[in-house]
């Protein structure tokens, strides 16, 4: 079965809180941040549990996405100029575990 990269994902939520608190940021983008982190932890907590057929290619390409996005949020240090990119990453990492997530019987 194959399973969601928690370690990447939870590196992701830190990262976002993290980034959430940090006062050189203005406060729309560290509103953003923040509520980022909310909705990926509440993934988070699915992804701990929830498994997937080996023959579903998506958890392969979003634990490598989720790898990427890591190394672009620690090579970037919130960058003021990256925010827009940062976002968009995470939002549509979050796009995709959203609809894994929807499969997933509770």
């Amino acid at each position: 079965m194959a399973a969601v990269d928690t370690t990447a994902l939870a590196a992701i939520v830190s990262t976002c809180f993290s980034w959430s608190q940090d006062a050189t940021l203005p406060s729309d983008q560290r509103w953003t941040y923040y509520n980022l982190g909310l909705h990926l932890r509440a993934e988070l907590v699915d992804a701990y549990t929830a498994t997937f057929p080996d023959t579903d290619t998506r958890i392969a390409a979003l634990n490598t996405q989720l790898g990427g996005i890591n190394t672009d949020l620690a090579a970037e240090q919130a960058i003021e100029s990256s925010y827009a990119q940062n976002v968009n990453k995470v939002t549509s990492a979050l796009n995709i575990l959203d609809q894994l997530f929807m499969m997933v019987p509770k």
